[in-house]
């Protein structure tokens, strides 16, 4: 689902060695039998960043490439310190504190991973040089760069600094791995086959590896990862000597990635430009590596207690089952922040925080909270075009199926000219109920009798035909003059071929059937907003507001979207919300099974999106954009390109669409709309002013929290017939 930009940090000094050495000392031989002495000992941190919070798309391949780096490099000796989703203070002094404590003697050796978004900035002045362009790694809380330049820089870490933490360091080796796409000047290239082992190899060194070039993107499941794996378990010994050195690892890394990724990764290695720090060269020993050194003073020991039956995992590895009265003990726990999970049936998981210290023991007690599963509510009637209310709150038109708490509900069935239907439902945990709402027209009142009120006033709204809707038919709201246009019951394959460039695996093909439902011909105005809250602020953008009145509104969260469609509800008579996901990506698409609505290529958005092109490149720099010039840097007024077949503006660019539905896989979620008060993430569509091809395809999505908003994030409404 992701325009993931992962970008891997390693910051290396490796021990390579024999059993039957002096503790802590390691020592290869090189071809003509001389002994060199390389490493006493082996440190490594590994930084994740999952969670980001700030408009980053969310990686969750992330904390599976930290284990799998994890479990390879203590196999080769070294002591691995985990930290995850750290903001920038913390990133920051994590590095920093790293270095203070292992990386100020000479023979040690040190590891630096980091796995999350980079980011690459080309200035004004330099546009066409690689020489100056600007690479970053994206903490936590980083804003996009698009958004808030500014903020970007206080919450990122550039490669210029990590030249400087290079520099500052005295172990001997260092190597720097970036498993993202990476851009500057900071190492000299090197096509140059690897040499064998000699004394050179013992000399100062900081080696990079990168995973691809600047213009590259890699994807959330890493080969580059995969291979480094593989490099280490003995695949990058190139010469056969039973070792692998930093350059072996990158030559194998390039040819590996490169073939496997067909092309869209290929990786580079080099060394620091730096008289001094190019000398050396890393190693791996493959035959009998030394034993981790573990001294006792840098494990402490963890106690878990618990008020149930539980399993208890350390940083997602199950590592046993704690009782009442009977707490899980760990001993050996590594030095640092280790995440504890416990995890019952029928009970929420609940995670805290182990924060290790040599030689001691940290208790921490767990009282999970017991899971209400909840019930789900299928809603119908003998009429088409009516209204559904459960306990008092619209939610829609029949056929409606929802998730709701178990209890009691109050579900009453409206239309206009009938007597409505009210019946109490008693739902119950993870049960299904329907409720079968009959509905017989309402007696004509005689001229001299008193009117018949029923319990709620009618709410009155311009005339609307009594013929079916049909293709091609518009609709005008009468309280905001939003217009809508209907969208004809079908079927359709939802997601996307393999083949099709800019794809995510989440994009699984699958048939899909909507019923024929209106949907708003433009994305919601900040004018049309302002009915509702009248106070609404768009923001600006660098300088630039985006608070005019036909532009779209931006800056609303999940809830502020459903509370506008249920107000207008109200107001209008007609049942409002959110599309489905489903529902979107059939309007979307209009028939066409291409790509986009106005087929497959990319740099033909300009005339149909308001995208990420050449105007966007102009002003910051980006590198992945639409080849053409759309006239627009941020967000365009409503219906300024062409519409798609079925008639709809924008319904890719200009700004991500909320839906109604939660992610889940594709396994019946997008066909139906979440509960206000129901979990999970939900889909956004359509891509926006500032992304790139792969996000601004019909079958593009992405998932956020429902308390997420920004400055790219908006939404259209839907109505039930």
């Amino acid at each position: 689902m992701k325009h993931i930009w992962i970008m891997s940090l390693l910051l290396l000094a490796w021990p390579i060695g024999s059993v039957g050495l002096q503790r802590g000392l390691v020592l290869i031989e090189d071809p003509s039998g001389r002994e060199v002495t390389l490493y006493r000992e082996s440190h490594a941190l590994l930084i994740g960043v999952s969670n980001y919070t700030s408009g980053w798309p969310r990686l969750p391949g992330v904390k599976r490439d930290l284990e799998a780096v994890r479990a390879t490099l203590e196999e080769h000796g070294f002591q691995v310190e985990v930290i995850n989703d750290p903001n920038q203070a913390t990133l920051v002094d994590a590095y920093e504190g790293f270095i203070r404590r292992h990386g100020l003697v000479r023979d040690n050796r040190l590891l630096f991973y980091f796995a999350g978004h980079g980011h690459t900035f080309k200035p004004a002045y330099a546009r066409d040089d690689p020489e100056d362009w600007m690479g970053y790694i994206v903490s936590r809380d980083a804003p996009l760069p698009v958004a808030d330049f500014p903020g970007f820089l206080e919450n990122a870490m550039s490669m210029q600094r990590f030249e400087e933490l290079a520099k500052q360091i005295q172990a001997k080796h260092a190597l720097f791995v970036f498993d993202s796409c990476f851009s500057g000047s900071v190492f000299a290239l090197t096509r140059a086959a690897p040499e064998n082992i000699s004394h050179k190899t013992a000399r100062p060194v900081r080696q990079f590896i990168t995973s691809g070039s600047a213009d590259q993107e890699v994807p959330d499941k890493s080969e580059f990862r995969h291979q480094f794996v593989a490099a280490l378990a003995g695949a990058g010994d190139l010469s056969g000597d039973g070792y692998v050195t930093g350059s072996e690892l990158g030559l194998f890394l390039e040819e590996k990635v490169t073939n496997y990724s067909k092309r869209t990764q290929t990786p580079q290695y080099g060394k620091l430009r730096h008289r001094y720090l190019d000398k050396g060269d890393f190693v791996f020993t493959l035959a009998e590596p030394a034993p981790p050194p573990v001294p006792r003073l840098r494990r402490g020991n963890v106690q878990v207690d618990v008020d149930v039956p539980a399993t208890v995992y350390f940083n997602d590895e199950r590592v046993g089952e704690a009782q009442p009265g009977k707490p899980l003990n760990q001993r050996g726990v590594f030095v640092g922040s280790t995440e504890v999970r416990v995890e019952a049936a029928g009970f929420k998981a609940a995670r805290q925080w182990a924060q290790v210290q040599p030689g001691k023991w940290i208790q921490l007690s767990f009282d999970l909270v017991q899971l209400q599963e909840n019930a789900r509510l299928t809603v119908r009637s003998n009429v088409y075009g009516d209204q559904v209310y459960i306990d008092g709150q619209l939610k829609g038109s029949t056929r409606l199926d929802m998730e709701l708490t178990p209890g009691r509900h109050i579900v009453r069935v409206e239309k206009e000219g009938y007597v409505p239907d009210e019946q109490t439902v008693e739902l119950k945990s993870g049960r299904n109920a329907i409720v079968r709402a009959t509905l017989s027209k309402a007696p004509v009142a005689d001229e001299q009798a008193e009117p018949v009120m029923t319990k709620r006033p009618a709410v009155t709204s311009a005339p609307e035909s009594t013929r079916e809707p049909r293709i091609g038919d518009t609709w005008t709201e009468p309280v905001t003059g939003m217009e809508f246009v209907w969208i004809a019951p079908g079927c359709f394959q939802m997601g996307s071929p393999e083949s099709e460039a800019g794809r995510s695996s989440d994009e699984r093909q699958h048939q899909v059937c909507v019923e024929g439902f209106w949907l708003g011909k433009y994305e919601v105005t900040n004018a049309q907003f302002r009915r509702f809250r009248r106070n609404h602020d768009s923001g600006k953008f660098q300088g630039h507001s985006l608070n005019g009145d036909n532009q779209p509104v931006v800056e609303v969260d999940w809830k502020a979207a459903s509370d506008f469609a249920a107000w207008l509800s109200g107001k209008s008579g007609k049942p409002f919300r959110l599309p489905s996901e489903a529902e979107w990506e059939y309007a979307a698409r209009a028939g066409t099974k291409t790509a986009r609505f106005w087929e497959d290529d990319p740099d033909e958005a300009c005339t149909y999106a308001n995208v990420g092109d050449k105007n966007l490149s102009r002003q910051f720099g980006t590198e992945d954009i639409h080849d053409c010039d759309d006239g627009f840097i941020f967000t365009a007024p409503v219906g300024r390109f062409q519409p798609n077949p079925y008639g709809l503006y924008d319904v890719l660019g200009n700004v991500w669409e909320w839906t109604c539905s939660v992610d889940d896989d594709y396994f019946g979620a997008e066909m139906v709309c979440a509960s206000q008060g129901s979990s999970g993430r939900r889909v956004i569509r359509g891509g926006a002013w500032a992304f790139a091809p792969q996000h601004v395809r019909s079958a593009g999505r992405e998932e956020v929290w429902t308390d997420d908003h920004s400055i790219i994030l908006g939404f259209r409404l839907a109505r039930t017939p």
